[in-house]
């Protein structure tokens, strides 16, 4: 799983465009000390680094230096999954509404065939710098709701939370957010008597979210292991790891447009269906670097380390997300007296986009 991730990401970065191909440099590692075969030992070191060089070189001459497709869909992903712990399918509620959930939004050209899709892009390789591929997972997030009709009938205001930290494998991410919400009940509920059916009505709902993202996903190139040798006598063996570093920093502001109905049947199920848009604003820095290491095998004493191996490489640019996002939302929930258990999905027709989440809250 790791591996298909790694060539996905290396396929995406890559475009057709020699021109603007990313400049990968290597340090090789030093050595001093008082043995006449020191400065042979470095010689040798850097003849070995570069043809390393020259190999990665191959691997990574059609990367796009600023690939504004990819950057563009990682911040439009983060405006997908800036709804989490929602309330919307629980509106016209007496008093106040806590939840706590999680949210993940993904932008994808084709959520139920992406291994063809990326069998396409192989076979279309100036295709890939345009790929719009991103993905942001919000997984802690809280909101708390209060009836405000004190200020103007049918009104509900609330506010918004969410933390996120995590490293695991080639990832890391952190992702707080905060945002206000404000609902206002439309049409009132209507219930049949016994509560078998309550209609929640038509709520409109409307906030405020700002997300900070800072991802960061590591690269591993191919390595590479060789000797030093001197006279036909085997000095010490080298292997070589580097990797290159995409770090994203993304920082929107969502505006989420709703307009949601719901039923509740038989007293526990509740199904909802809602129409609207999330507007994007804000932008997604993309930096790509890198880094190497050197690891010496039986090394001898007389072999002083006085420079560590390393790997420079700096690009990449700003991209906004997509302004506009028109949305289609719908949920599964289930409730036990005030408690809640709610599954929302939201799909992006214009935008290829995707948001799946799980909700529990307690509402009076």
């Amino acid at each position: 799983m790791r591996k298909t991730f790694v060539a996905v990401i290396m396929l995406i970065l890559t475009g057709m465009t020699p021109l603007f191909a990313l400049d990968v440099t290597f340090t090789p590692p030093k050595f001093g000390g008082n043995s006449p075969i020191v400065d042979e030992v470095n010689r040798q070191l850097e003849n070995i680094f570069a043809q390393y060089g020259n190999e990665i070189g191959n691997t990574l001459r059609f990367i796009d230096i600023d690939p504004k497709g990819f950057t563009g869909a990682f911040a439009t992903s983060s405006v997908f999954a800036s709804t989490g712990a929602t309330q919307r399918g629980y509106g016209g509620y007496d008093k106040f509404a806590v939840t706590l959930g999680a949210m993940g939004g993904i932008m994808v050209p084709n959520l139920f065939n992406f291994l063809g899709d990326i069998r396409v892009l192989l076979d279309n390789v100036e295709e890939l710098s345009n790929l719009k591929l991103g993905f942001n997972p919000q997984v802690m997030n809280a909101q708390i709701g209060f009836n405000t009709s004190f200020l103007l009938d049918k009104l509900y205001l609330g506010l918004k939370l969410g933390y996120f930290n995590l490293s695991a494998g080639p990832i890391a991410f952190s992702t707080p957010s905060i945002g206000v919400m404000a609902n206002y009940q439309l049409l009132p509920q209507i219930r049949i008597p016994a509560g078998i059916i309550l209609w929640r009505g038509i709520n409109l709902g409307a906030g405020l979210i700002y997300q900070n993202t800072n991802m960061e996903i590591g690269i591993p190139l191919p390595s590479k292991t060789q000797s030093i040798n001197m006279l036909g006598y085997t000095v010490t063996t080298m292997k070589i790891d580097s990797k290159l570093i995409l770090n994203f920093a993304e920082n929107t502001f969502t505006i989420p447009l709703e307009a949601v109905t719901s039923l509740r049947l038989l007293g526990f199920l509740n199904l909802s269906l809602g129409l609207g848009a999330d507007l994007g604003f804000g932008s997604a820095d993309f930096r790509l670097t890198g880094n190497a290491t050197a690891v010496f095998q039986d090394l001898p004493d007389f072999l002083t380390p006085t420079q560590n191996a390393a790997l420079s490489a700096s690009t990449g640019g700003k991209s906004p997300p997509d302004l506009f996002n028109l949305k289609l939302m719908t949920g599964l929930g289930f409730s036990i007296g005030p408690v809640i258990l709610d599954i929302p999905v939201t799909f992006y027709p214009v935008n290829s986009g995707y948001n799946f989440g799980v909700t529990l809250g307690f509402i009076m």
